[in-house]
């Protein structure tokens, strides 16, 4: 009896042991699926930057007074520099796609090594996406100083600083040097 009771003591110790190993390990490797998935703030603002050139569109539409023969003479370079852009923007989704699938795959043991290699390779695709928006906007401008008028071209600024300013107010600011948020200025 005593024996059996030691032996069934042994044997739960080392199921309890295997559990807490097992449990260890697999969290270790888990990545945090999170850091992979959540947009970043320079992917937001690549995106912000595509949304200016929709909005830029809707401006010259509806609120700078263009007439319908100017209005039909802008619409091919958007419509060029939008069917660029999203190839563009593919082109970085298939060229980064090996690398997110081996890191969602096979993450390293260290979860803090993952989040750094998500981190960094999520940094470069929304560099690139974000200079791929630039490019856009870049180009448009050019190609609109050809077509629009300069008091056009002015207001187009205009409501396009707008809107930026308004898309400011709402991110958050990157911390400084101490690693606290700057205090925003009163208004």
């Amino acid at each position: 009896m005593k024996r059996n009771f030691i032996v069934s003591g042994i044997i739960a110790l080392i199921v309890v042991f295997s559990f807490l190993v097992s449990n260890h390990i697999t969290s270790a490797q888990r990545l945090n699926a999170q850091e992979v998935r959540r947009p970043t703030m320079a992917i937001q603002s690549a995106a912000q930057s595509n949304v200016i050139i929709v909005h830029s569109w809707l401006a010259l539409s509806f609120k700078i007074g263009i007439d319908s023969e100017t209005l039909a003479k802008v619409h091919p370079i958007y419509q060029r520099v939008y069917q660029d852009i999203e190839v563009k923007d593919a082109e970085v989704d298939k060229k980064y796609e090996p690398q997110m699938n081996e890191l969602r795959t096979n993450p390293p043991l260290d979860q803090k090594e993952g989040q750094r290699r998500a981190k960094a390779l999520l940094g470069q695709i929304s560099q690139e996406k974000r200079d791929i928006s630039n490019n856009a906007m870049h180009t448009i401008m050019t190609s609109l100083q050809k077509v629009l008028s300069e008091t056009q071209m002015s207001e187009l600024h205009k409501q396009t600083e707008e809107l930026l300013k308004q898309r400011m107010r709402g991110m958050p600011r990157p911390p400084n040097a101490s690693g606290k948020q700057p205090q925003r200025p009163a208004q």
